[in-house]
């Protein structure tokens, strides 16, 4: 490790070690809570058999309908003007938020026609 590298992990536990004083924590409660951590965890972890084709299924649609806002909003053309009230439209229409979340996000990023 490099001296700057120590100085910054040093300052993050400050920052960390000041926060926690200002909100009565106590690291040893943190410690002792760790093993409620590990179960949270493994019971995320569990997938019941019935239950992952819906989830894979649903996942799946999610990557797809974020691709397809990505590549249309990256695509259009136009200003803010244009693009926030088709944003407007198809929500309305019922079109998810992460799909217009993604169109915008291109739109601004990627904006291909300019």
């Amino acid at each position: 490790m490099t001296p700057k590298s120590n100085l910054i992990i040093g300052l993050i536990i400050a920052i960390v070690v000041a926060a926690s004083y200002n909100i009565d924590a106590n690291p040893v409660d943190f410690v002792e809570g760790l093993p409620n951590l590990a179960i949270i965890a493994t019971e995320l972890s569990e997938i019941e058999p019935k239950l992952f084709e819906t989830a894979f299924y649903s996942m799946f649609e999610t990557i797809q309908m974020a691709f397809i806002g990505t590549i249309v909003g990256g695509l259009t053309p136009g200003g803010p003007y244009v693009s926030l009230p088709i944003v407007g439209g198809l929500l309305k229409t019922g079109a998810g938020i992460g799909t217009m979340v993604s169109f915008l996000t291109a739109w601004s990023l990627w904006a291909v026609a300019r």
